[in-house]
């Protein structure tokens, strides 16, 4: 029942559920399970490297410079499906790849290799709706490979390809409910916000090589230009080598010919997933989050061949020491980027605030809040939870019994309120008041100026004193006492 309440397909939700069953549910628990995703995502690009590029080294700098992104690094810290997103977005091309290959075109297609086109589509789409994106960027790849030489062999494809998004349909029946609330969330065009919005979208490319503060800085724009123009000037090369093709003068030794043209692919499948991505992002039809490092997971192993085809087309060789250079400097940028990311720093133990606190007010409703908020409480804590706009609008139902009748907003709710009220004066069973300021995101009903007039709604009638804390970086806490 997941699309009843969320907007997010149901893969990673499931995995994240197999992971916490034998190694326990904290903090780290997301965390750990992404970053053994993201080990195999390297994997998985090295060995999607290594088929486009013909070499080892120059495979292994693509997964190098993936990995120790600032931009990738930002990823994996979230118990959010977008490390799941990257590994099957490199995984869907490297089979893609593997079912065109030419070595095996005079041959029978392997219907096992089409199996698994379908089983990664499935999942891919399982995971994030964005990955429809991948499925229609590598459709265009298998037609661009196959259709002049082998149209039974991209027949199977394509087909196999739909198959997942039929399998996909059919383990989850109910995805169009998220479509719903998803254009509730991203709102309408907003012509004021467009200039932010462009300016996020440079931030956010320009932290693929920079830490997060410095890609807001002039650096960022730096990086940017430096990022779309190297693709740009790609985009040229893949061209000039189309054409050369087609009029028989790239058939060098081999492979040489073909890996251009194949680098020339993971060019074209960045600037297409990029591309979409940002437009989304820029009419408005994706919500206004939407433009940071985890939403663009199934762009960055794609950008990562940029710089490396860069090198190679300069004449750089892979133990030569431009290509040094660069690994030195992906060796300072990725774990600044990691120290600076405020996820991993350690919160203060929470326990001090949330320790036999008797009843609480939450003032954010927003996903992810609750399960930070709720495991630290005492089971038998009592819970009003609304947003900041609700909770102006019905003070009555909150603020004079607020110690007393505080309910859980569920099924329980009738149950709560036959509890007898806790006693303010009692130290034992302390209210708090755990409010979203400063406020994070207005779309779901909270602002600066609710957040201060609740605040002295509940100062008019009870002593607040501020805790100087959050709970694992969410707001503040209040402890509420009777005067």
């Amino acid at each position: 029942d997941l699309a009843l309440y969320d907007i997010h397909p149901p893969l990673y939700f499931w995995l994240l559920h197999a992971w916490v069953l034998p190694f326990g549910t904290a903090p780290a628990s997301g965390a750990a399970l992404n970053i053994v995703l993201a080990l195999l995502g390297t994997l998985a690009l090295y060995g999607l490297a290594r088929r486009v590029l013909g070499e080892p080294r120059w495979a292994a700098l693509v997964a190098f410079a993936w990995a120790l992104s600032p931009a990738a690094i930002q990823v994996f810290i979230e118990a959010r499906p977008y490390e799941l997103l990257s590994l099957l977005s490199v995984l869907l091309v490297w089979q893609a790849l593997r079912f065109a290959d030419r070595r095996g075109r005079e041959e029978r297609p392997a219907l096992g290799d089409a199996a698994l086109l379908a089983l990664v589509t499935a999942a891919g789409m399982l995971t994030h709706y964005y990955f429809a994106l991948v499925a229609a960027g590598v459709c265009v790849l298998l037609a661009s490979r196959l259709i002049a030489v082998d149209r039974r062999r991209l027949l199977l494809g394509l087909g196999s390809i739909g198959a997942g998004g039929l399998a996909f349909v059919a383990v989850h029946p109910d995805f169009w409910r998220a479509f719903g609330p998803q254009r509730a969330q991203a709102g309408g065009f907003v012509l004021a916000e467009l200039p932010g919005r462009l300016e996020q979208v440079v931030a956010t490319f320009g932290g693929f090589l920079l830490p997060d503060g410095a890609a807001e800085s002039p650096a960022g724009w730096l990086s940017f230009a430096l990022l779309v123009g190297a693709t740009a000037w790609l985009c040229v090369g893949m061209l000039h080598s189309r054409r050369a093709a087609v009029a028989g003068a790239a058939e060098e030794a081999g492979a040489g010919g073909r890996d251009s043209l194949r680098g020339g692919a993971m060019v074209a499948l960045l600037v297409w997933l990029a591309g979409a991505t940002v437009l989304l992002y820029l009419t408005f039809i994706a919500h206004g989050l939407s433009m940071t490092p985890k939403y663009l997971s199934l762009v960055w192993p794609f950008c990562a061949f940029v710089p490396v085809l860069v090198l190679r087309r300069l004449g750089a060789r892979p133990g030569g020491p431009a290509v040094l250079s660069f690994c030195c400097a992906l060796l300072v940028l990725g774990p600044i980027a990691a120290f600076r990311e405020p996820s991993i720093k350690r919160f203060p133990d929470p326990a001090p605030v949330t320790a036999g606190a008797g009843s609480v007010l939450v003032d954010n409703v927003a996903r992810g809040v609750f399960p930070r908020i709720f495991r630290e409480l005492p089971p038998d804590a009592r819970v009003f939870a609304a947003d900041q706009r609700y909770l102006s609008a019905n003070r009555d139902a909150w603020l004079g019994p607020f110690a007393g009748a505080s309910s859980r907003r569920d099924e329980r709710r009738s149950t709560a309120r036959e509890r007898p009220p806790p006693d303010l004066s009692s130290s034992a069973d302390r209210a708090i008041y755990i409010t979203e300021l400063p406020v994070s995101d207005v779309r779901y009903g909270n602002s600066a100026l609710r957040g201060r007039e609740l605040l002295d709604a509940i100062g008019d009638r009870y002593a607040v004193t501020p805790t100087g804390r959050g709970i694992w970086g969410l707001g503040q806490v209040y402890r509420i006492r009777q005067r």
